[in-house]
């Protein structure tokens, strides 16, 4: 059955090195498509729509924005990790949406 509404991938951006950066920019993108794939819904990878000149605090504006406009929330393995991931997550459990943990939300949707 297709979800309905737009999903959110949340995971790590910014890492030490140039390389680590495109392996997290990556890792978004093939759980963004393993999403799309499940019910074809529309998927919003944020590390891939917000400029990467953008200073933290402004990419986590823009990111706020987007993942507001969404209905649910996909996290990518290591988000713990992360500064703004953990903040998106609280930011959509305010929202009352739908989070997961990628793994969860394929298995969910594989049922």
């Amino acid at each position: 059955m297709p979800l309905t509404g737009t999903i959110y991938i949340a995971g790590a951006y910014t890492a030490p090195t140039d390389e680590g950066i495109l392996a997290n920019i990556e890792a978004a993108l093939e759980a963004g498509l393993a999403v799309h794939r499940t019910g074809r819904c529309p998927v919003i990878v944020p590390h891939v729509a917000v400029p990467s000149h953008s200073t933290w605090n402004e990419a986590m504006g823009i990111c706020k924005r987007l993942l507001l406009s969404c209905h649910g929330l996909v996290l990518i393995p290591g988000w713990e990790a992360s500064k703004g991931a953990c903040l998106e997550q609280e930011w959509a459990i305010t929202a009352g949406m739908q989070v997961w943990e990628l793994d969860a939300f394929l298995k969910e949707r594989a049922a």
